[in-house]
């Protein structure tokens, strides 16, 4: 009978904490915010660092698809006004961008290739003269890498690239166990010629002959 009233305390006494609110989990008093916070606000002018992308604006205008000078370096910001880095295509050409954005001129090297970036920033391709010597930049579309210790073809004529990438010009030299002969453009001796007074002959790639 003792451990029976004992049960019907129990239940009576939690029924009557249920039934009186006596709070069985903790409460938590209620928390203000102080909406007094003031909204971010983009420059009138100059650069604005959102994450990891970089803008521009202008009269509190987010410049886009435009070139920006600034500091004496040229930067390029995109359709969707992010800042432009590594290589980019802008209207048919190609740049390439610093980690900073800033463009870059000059010899790159880029994941074991070389290109060159002109003075306007544009990639160069094809023949050109750079630094006293004649190069050649691989001419074909998206392309761009210099040619190094190879034969190839242009424009129709046929040329020499030395391993450093210069080409061999101005005289008689051997390469890929034939003899050739380049004129100062570069380009190689073909068929039936006199050079110096001597009779040459050559195949259609420019390889030596004979004499005729």
């Amino acid at each position: 009978m003792r451990n029976t009233l004992k049960r019907i305390s129990a239940i009576a006494l939690a029924f009557t904490l249920l039934g009186t609110g006596t709070a069985l989990t903790k409460t938590v008093a209620p928390q203000y915010c102080n909406n007094s916070i003031t909204a971010y606000a983009a420059p009138e002018n100059g650069w604005d660092n959102v994450g990891p992308y970089w803008y521009y604006y202008r009269n509190s205008q987010k410049v886009k698809n435009e070139w920006v000078k600034d500091g004496g370096y040229y930067y390029y910001l995109g359709p969707d006004g992010i800042m432009y880095t590594d290589w980019h295509k802008i209207n048919e050409k190609w740049y390439y961008f610093r980690t900073n954005g800033s463009m870059y001129i000059g010899e790159l090297g880029y994941n074991g290739h070389v290109y060159l970036l002109g003075k306007d920033g544009i990639m160069v391709q094809g023949i050109t003269d750079y630094n006293g010597y004649k190069y050649y930049f691989n001419s074909q579309p998206d392309t761009g890498e210099r040619f190094d210790n190879c034969h190839f073809q242009y424009k129709g004529s046929y040329y020499i690239a030395r391993k450093n990438g210069t080409l061999y010009t101005n005289g008689w030299f051997k390469w890929g166990g034939f003899r050739h002969y380049a004129y100062p453009s570069g380009k190689l001796a073909l068929g039936r010629v006199i050079i110096n007074g001597e009779r040459c002959e050559f195949d259609k790639r420019g390889n030596f002959i004979r004499n005729w």
